[in-house]
């Protein structure tokens, strides 16, 4: 899934369909009432759209992937609607649900993910040096001051996301292999490495 939209029920209803779809959430307009649809089985294959015949009626169409050309013997696609008393309580049904199908634990997951349990640093998409650094330097010198601020004013960062910003693109701005950009990081992301750990932990935990 891409990112996040939302529009109202009507003509210009907007699903997110193909690849860049997800799961979907319905709502009344006192958010009393919500239902959220998802793919069940085979996720990455699984699309939704929203259609409006000609007399306006406006229905949710479920199914694979138009891309899909083909798929094996004993191919299956489901699809979950889980109801709920707005959309906080929908959701949290739904995650229940899926956990109980996939023998997944949200306790186990909080514990094995960092991003949930510390404060982070991120220059990802929406960040403030998302391709974007302080006037005048580079990437590097950028986080250094970005280290040196945490530093002075006491922030316990506990890691940092290093974005699509730092390596070497290709066509399509794809990646073209994993090294850094020489005018991102002069002395080398591995050098720099330094930088992240120092960046990523407490004055407290580097003495330990």
């Amino acid at each position: 899934m891409k990112d996040t939209r939302s529009s109202p029920w009507g003509p210009r209803t907007n699903i997110t369909s193909g690849e860049e779809s997800g799961p979907f959430v319905l709502f009344d307009a006192h958010n009393d009432n919500a239902v959220i649809t998802s793919t069940f089985s085979n996720f990455m294959t699984g699309s939704q759209t929203a259609v409006t015949d000609q007399s306006g009626y406006i229905t949710v169409g479920l199914g694979l992937l138009g891309s899909v050309l083909s798929v094996p013997p004993g191919y299956s696609l489901k699809f979950i609607s889980v109801l709920g008393d707005g959309v906080t309580d929908a959701v949290l049904n739904w995650g229940k649900i899926m956990r109980a199908q996939y023998g997944k634990s949200a306790v186990a997951g909080y514990e094995r993910d960092i991003s949930l349990r510390y404060l982070g640093y991120a220059t990802d998409n929406g960040a403030y040096y998302y391709y974007h650094t302080e006037d005048g330097v580079n990437y590097e010198e950028t986080l250094e001051d970005v280290h040196d601020y945490a530093e002075k004013i006491g922030v316990p960062y506990k890691y940092i996301l290093i974005d699509s910003w730092w390596y070497l693109k290709g066509a399509g701005s794809g990646v073209k292999d994993w090294t850094e950009q020489p005018d991102v990081f002069p002395s080398g992301f591995q050098a720099s490495l330094s930088l992240s750990l120092s960046l990523s932990l407490s004055p407290k935990d580097r003495k330990s």
